[in-house]
């Protein structure tokens, strides 16, 4: 009886010991996305041609939302 109350808690010890691992490896994954997403942002910020768009598309839409008002 005693033999299965010491396999019971290798067992247990194993399965918690393989989640730590596992979580230990999705966190550092996920810090490391996290880390690409910031600089993806931060060359999207600094990107001129980004920028430009932007400001385009601003302004499409500024004329868009002036012609409406002119129509209603």
């Amino acid at each position: 009886m005693l033999e299965l109350k010491e396999l019971a808690e290798k067992r247990e010890n194993t399965r918690l010991e393989r989640a730590k691992v596992e979580n230990d490896k999705k966190l550092t994954e996920l810090v490391y996305n996290n880390r690409k997403l910031r600089e993806l942002k931060i060359s999207v910020l600094h990107n001129l041609r980004y920028r430009e768009e932007k400001e385009a598309y601003l302004r499409n839409l500024e004329a868009n939302k002036a012609f409406y008002n002119l129509i209603n």
